[in-house]
């Protein structure tokens, strides 16, 4: 979109690949069938690792997604337990994703979480938007939890590729050291049309995204929120639950709970 809001003329080929890639994530396939009962027990179960509380809940994405606002809620839920520390407020770790990633090292993310306790039921975090698009973060964090793998909860919010598109290019060309190319992102529009991959294009290909994830875990573990909803405070049409409070009560923690 130009500065008044009108899509560039080049931009109906962006378009196009954006109605693609929303179509295309919504068919992806897992070669998983969904978890057994006693798989729903203990995913409501406190999950702990070497005598601490380890995260049990993972929103992957996408960034630019309206992930911050919708972590900002779920964070109100008591039962959701935080980092000691993380960007955005211990909203994202980046353990995962990070160059310096071990398996050895995997005290520096239970660290940042209280002592396991079983007397109620608790939550942990992590928050990180970019695991989504990480093409070794689902490998790892499948490795790095083993047997208790199944009991992971994740979250994945879904913007229109180009909308998020568009957001990421302004947060980069604004905020950030790393600059997108172009002026204007109507320029860089052009220059994707032209054939320009870099990370803010990749970053609205969701169907390898998604994909990657369901060839690590199985497809019911997932809570998949479209944008118009991940930002919204009224139930979605059908339902008396909003997206975060469906969320919490799939994580078996309750808006209100003592």
């Amino acid at each position: 979109l130009d500065s008044a809001g009108r899509t560039p003329n080049a931009s109906s080929e962006v378009a196009e690949h954006a109605a693609a890639s929303v179509q295309a994530a919504s068919s992806v396939t897992a070669p998983h069938s969904g978890p057994g009962s006693s798989q729903t027990a203990s995913r409501k179960e406190n999950l702990c690792m070497d005598g601490r509380l380890a995260p049990q809940f993972y929103l992957i994405g996408a960034q630019k997604a309206s992930t911050t606002s919708f972590a900002a809620s779920l964070g109100q839920i008591p039962g959701i337990v935080k980092p000691t520390r993380g960007l955005g407020g211990g909203k994202e770790i980046h353990f995962f994703d990070r160059r310096t990633y071990s398996e050895a090292r995997r005290s520096d993310l239970l660290g940042l979480f209280p002592p396991c306790s079983s007397h109620t039921r608790l939550v942990a975090w992590d928050c990180t938007p970019d695991y989504l698009r990480d093409a070794q973060t689902p490998q790892r964090v499948l490795r790095f939890y083993g047997n208790l793998a199944h009991r992971l909860q994740f979250a994945i919010l879904l913007r229109s590729p180009i909308a998020r598109m568009q957001s990421a290019w302004y947060m980069f060309k604004t905020k950030m050291r790393l600059k997108p190319f172009g002026k204007t992102f109507a320029e860089y529009a052009q220059h994707v049309v032209g054939g320009y991959r870099d990370f803010i294009f990749e970053g609205s290909r969701y169907q390898p995204q998604v994909q990657r994830w369901f060839n690590a875990f199985e497809s019911s573990q997932f809570f998949v929120v479209p944008y118009r909803l991940a930002h919204s405070n009224s139930p979605a049409k059908g339902s008396r639950l909003t997206a975060v409070e469906r969320l919490s009560q799939r994580l078996g923690v309750r808006r209100g709970a003592g």
